[in-house]
């Protein structure tokens, strides 16, 4: 299955679209009095003085503006930028004198990788002979529960099938980015909430009964939770061969990448080049960042994809 847009995009290379996109993108900022300095990177969102103009021009947007931006991926662009959640920008609208206080960056994405910095990933020891020789959704099973059960939540959170109660299917392989910092109330040490938290979280289960996806398993690139923002280079790379064990397991046909900015900024660069050349690879919009309508006609569209992929390797 080819890795370009489909359709009307399908003449441009993946690079040609991310640079179409990029652009775009980066008119928006400017339009906002933002532009990136001569090493390439944005103004620091810690510039209070910067943080209060971006509010100002945020307030000032009518609602169509905002909306617009909002699902063009503007807004997303920005957070990635920032390393800020998308809502951070929703509340600068209602509340702009708040800019300065607030939300405050994490520290550097790029750092050396030292023993300190690299998050701890377990000893995952090599793949049972039984699963080697049977291959059984029961073995498959077993397989990843053992090695899920060297996480440790609610720090670490590991993959899980969804919705409950669906029997397990292993056609695909649903992957976010990291586990979020949501967290149910009470909930009971050494408990998976993964993917199950949230009223985002629930859509997301409905989309899957809804287009046949049901029962599928759903895992991070990166296990460990962290503070709002995205995942440095450095952890992805260290737990990749966690999720390559998983895939290794599960032996999904296709992998549906939730979040184009994920699977454009973390997936292609460092996850895409170490699967196997036969795995379908497609992306969907991360339920929380655009409106559930455009989830919903980008999850419908993957899903058909999807299923004429599984037809073939019938």
């Amino acid at each position: 299955m080819p890795r370009t847009a489909p359709g009307r995009f399908g003449v441009f290379s993946d690079e040609e679209l991310v640079e179409a996109e990029k652009r775009s993108h980066v008119r928006f900022l400017r339009r906002l009095g933002i532009g990136p300095a001569a090493n390439g990177r944005f103004d620091d969102i810690n510039n209070k003085e910067l943080r209060r103009r971006v509010a100002r021009s945020f307030a000032e947007m009518s609602d169509r503006e905002f909306d617009e931006a909002w699902q063009l991926g503007h807004i997303g662009f920005l957070g990635h930028a920032w390393g800020a959640q998308s809502d951070y920008f929703r509340r600068l609208r209602t509340q702009p004198y708040k800019a300065g206080t607030g939300w405050q960056r994490p520290g550097p994405v790029e750092e050396p990788v030292t023993a300190a910095s690299a998050p701890a990933v377990p000893d995952l020891g090599p793949i049972s002979d039984q699963l080697r020789k049977t291959g059984s959704s029961e073995e498959k099973v077993r397989a990843l529960e053992a090695i899920n059960s060297l996480l440790s939540p609610p720090a670490q959170l590991p993959g899980v099938f969804l919705p409950p109660r669906h029997e397990p299917r292993f056609e695909f392989v649903i992957l976010g980015e990291m586990p979020s910092m949501n967290e149910p109330p009470g909930v009971p040490p050494n408990v998976n909430f993964n993917f199950n938290v949230t009223a985002g979280d629930r859509f997301l289960q409905q989309m899957m009964v809804k287009y046949e996806l049901a029962g599928s398993y759903i895992t991070d690139i990166v296990k460990q939770r962290a503070a709002p923002g995205r995942p440095s280079p450095i952890a992805i790379k260290t737990w990749l061969p966690f999720l390559r064990r998983e895939l290794e397991i599960i032996e999904p046909r296709g992998l549906i990448v939730l979040g184009r900015t994920s699977y454009l900024i973390n997936f292609r660069p460092f996850v895409e080049s170490s699967l196997p050349a036969e795995l379908a690879v497609d992306w969907v919009f991360h339920y929380s960042q655009v409106p559930r309508a455009r989830f919903e006609a980008r999850f419908a569209e993957v899903c058909t994809r999807m299923r004429d992929v599984r037809s073939s390797h019938r």
